[in-house]
């Protein structure tokens, strides 16, 4: 015989109903960018895993996630990972980093002078400007500067702007002014003044002069030391012009002079002029 309609069971039935605790979560940020699924503090579920995203913002790079012990990170150095709160948990902060894109500048100066900031590299931020001062050592001058390569000529300063990749700036550095020094023998002197030395900008001419004593007369120029610093416009000359490349001491030597007598006989004129006068 069949029965239908509602059947009962004479047996007990016991039905459980499980809950998972709630947790407060706060996805927070370090530096410049966006976390998903949110970001902020809300409500989720211990021991259930929650995917995360980290996006960087132009100009910065994701880092790493950093949290609390009672936190499991799928892959803290992954921006893409999973968020799992330990059963007992109350409340969390997990934390994505990002830091700032940075590019060097590589930073390279010669002998006799700076650059400031000093080198081998500079970092800059991302899209920022950097600012470079050159400066040479004394009785030196800026040569040239150049910039990837490129001569932007002896400037004092460079600056970079928005820099978003590598960079180089070099300087060099020349003389700018040396010693010249001046001798002579005993039967003179000379200008610039015997034992003194001078500051002269190289390659500049400036005017030397010889002045014999009574009785004597000039001889010639002489170079003391390093002949390949100076050129002589006459070294013959008294009165003429040296240019140095580099530090030199000069010498100016003297003759002892001879009397000569010019006369005349007749109506005329003789040069130099009639009488007695001292010649080297």
């Amino acid at each position: 015989q069949s029965v239908t309609g509602v059947q009962t069971c004479a047996l007990p039935i016991s039905v459980t109903a499980n809950f998972s605790a709630g947790a407060a979560l706060t996805l927070a940020k370090s530096g410049s960018g966006n976390i998903t699924p949110f970001i902020g503090t809300k409500s989720v579920q211990t021991n259930i895993a929650l995917d995360v995203a980290a996006t960087p913002d132009t100009g910065y790079l994701f880092d790493k996630w950093t949290y609390p012990v009672d936190v499991i990170i799928g892959n803290e150095s992954l921006a893409s990972t999973s968020v799992t709160l330990k059963p007992g948990t109350t409340a969390a902060t997990v934390t994505a980093n990002f830091k700032v894109i940075t590019n060097d500048i590589a930073v390279t100066a010669g002998a006799n002078g700076s650059i400031s900031p000093a080198g081998p590299a500079v970092p800059v931020n991302y899209n920022k400007s950097q600012t470079f001062a050159i400066a040479a050592n004394a009785n030196y001058k800026i040569a040239d500067v150049k910039v990837d390569n490129v001569s932007v000529g002896a400037v004092t300063s460079y600056t970079f702007t928005n820099v978003n990749r590598a960079h180089t700036i070099e300087a060099t550095f020349a003389l700018a002014k040396t010693n010249l020094t001046m001798q002579s023998d005993s039967n003179g002197t000379t200008t610039p003044a015997v034992g003194t030395t001078t500051l002269v900008s190289v390659n500049t001419p400036i005017t030397i002069k010889a002045i014999p004593k009574t009785g004597f007369a000039f001889a010639s120029w002489s170079v003391v030391d390093t002949p390949g610093n100076v050129t002589i416009a006459s070294d013959t000359s008294a009165s003429t012009t040296a240019t140095l490349t580099g530090p030199v001491t000069l010498k100016a030597n003297f003759a002892g002079a001879l009397n000569l007598t010019v006369a005349k006989g007749g109506t005329g004129t003789v040069t130099p002029a009639v009488g007695t006068s001292k010649v080297a």
